[in-house]
């Protein structure tokens, strides 16, 4: 690592990764936007368990990022994790922090020798059990072999700006759809909930009776679908309807 660059570590949680809630999270982001300015990027290092969600929701809320933030998988000896080797979380480490001397000011994901956008990347379990993360391919930055070749065409224009840490709201929640949830259920869930993400994929169609309580009612909470096709009768309502993406990346969207 010393090769690459000069690191310094700092614990944030002692959570297993399982365990990680919003408030380390924002615990996290905190801790980052503190040490913004001492560092040239930096590398998270996060267990396999609700990466997604942590990447995603630092993506959303570190506003006006203008350095590599890289998440990876892995940890100091003696951490294991299942379906990666021992060498894998160390090329993992070295890869990250090659990211994170870059300049590309995104929060992204250094899994093998693979750099993806990190609110695009989702788990993958290979045949034999590996561990793995994949991504649309215009998520796909870069490949990582002695360096870190960037594919210029998946790069965006990122502003230059100062750093803002917005806020993530509490108690949003994906929902399922499945035979057991009701319209009677939905609305006691929108009742105690500041927001919900109705994952109706991978279904053709919304239910009927969802469409009809989406078009003729409003519930108490803040709404979006994620469906497999559009819903133009509910855009109208003002209800979202998402036809891509990740259940995290859209998950702290709708909560940022």
């Amino acid at each position: 690592l010393g090769m690459v660059a000069t690191n310094e570590a700092t614990l944030v949680g002692a959570e297993l990764a399982g365990d990680v809630t919003l408030a380390v999270i924002r615990e996290l982001a905190g801790t980052l936007a503190r040490r913004y300015h001492d560092a040239d990027g930096f590398v998270v290092l996060h267990g396999v368990d609700g990466l997604t969600y942590t990447a995603a929701a630092l993506a959303f809320c570190l506003g006006g990022l203008g350095k590599g933030v890289a998440f990876t998988v892995g940890g100091p000896p003696p951490i294991t994790i299942a379906g990666l080797s021992a060498v894998g979380q160390q090329a993992n480490l070295v890869n990250a922090v090659q990211a994170a001397t870059l300049d590309l000011p995104e929060v992204t994901l250094a899994f093998g020798n693979r750099l993806l956008r990190a609110v695009a990347a989702s788990r993958t379990t290979g045949p034999d059990g590996a561990l793995g993360y994949d991504a649309p391919p215009g998520a796909l930055l870069g490949r990582i072999d002695f360096s870190v070749r960037l594919n210029d065409r998946n790069l965006r224009e990122v502003p230059r700006a100062k750093l803002v840490v917005s806020p993530l709201a509490d108690n949003v929640h994906a929902v399922p759809l499945t035979p057991w949830l009701s319209p009677g259920g939905l609305r006691e869930l929108a009742a105690h909930s500041g927001g919900l993400l109705l994952d109706a994929r991978p279904a053709s169609n919304l239910p009927q009776w969802l469409a009809t309580l989406l078009e003729r009612e409003p519930l108490a909470c803040p709404v979006a679908v994620l469906a497999a096709s559009p819903a133009p009768a509910l855009a109208r309502r003002g209800v979202a309807v998402l036809a891509s993406g990740t259940r995290p990346a859209l998950l702290a969207k709708l909560a940022w």
